[in-house]
């Protein structure tokens, strides 16, 4: 059935590389509207993705969320200028490559990055978060698509880049939690 989600305090004059994302996603078939004057950004679902080429050389924090929307769009997206990403908080391309394949995703690493076969079925895992928020957060959107309970260790390192992420998914209907000894994501 039709859905949608209005995020607020979208700000396209940040200097990250995050805003690029929009571009990337809406290649990929996503539908949003944005109002810059708002600082919102109104999603409509739900949407077919399809898979596409896209460097990552200026945007390289964006490889994991963008690999997990590849596992979930319709043929292969090859994401590519992403050698960066090995040397962050842990190797990005080979922890995604292994949780999505652990899903049971089709991924390849390559020198510079990853190519992801979408369209397979999805399941809900438990692993280790290599203290890494981006790996946590991307992780975390994934395991909202599949059914069953997801365990992710070491998922308090979200409040690194997002403090509100847990509270704001529980908003949307998410059955969340960060737990002290054993952090759940489900």
């Amino acid at each position: 059935c039709p859905s949608s989600l209005i995020i607020t305090h979208v700000d396209l004059d940040e200097p990250q590389g995050d805003q690029r994302l929009l571009a990337h996603l809406r290649a990929m078939g996503a539908e949003f509207t944005v109002d810059a004057q708002r600082q919102t950004l109104k999603v409509s679902g739900p949407q077919s993705l399809r898979g596409i080429c896209v460097d990552v050389n200026d945007c390289i924090d964006m490889v994991t969320i963008l690999a997990v929307m590849g596992a979930f769009a319709s043929g292969k997206t090859i994401i590519t200028g992403a050698a960066m990403a090995r040397q962050k908080e842990c190797n990005r391309l080979a922890v995604m490559q292994d949780v999505l394949m652990r899903m049971g995703a089709v991924v390849t690493c390559t020198q510079d990055g990853l190519v992801i076969e979408g369209g397979h079925r999805l399941q809900a895992i438990r692993g280790h978060g290599h203290r890494d928020h981006r790996i946590v957060l991307a992780w975390s959107v994934a395991a909202m698509a599949v059914e069953g309970e997801t365990v992710i260790t070491d998922s308090h390192w979200v409040t690194k880049s997002f403090p509100g992420f847990v509270s704001g998914m529980q908003a949307l209907g998410a059955n969340m939690t960060i737990q002290p000894s054993v952090d759940v994501m489900a």
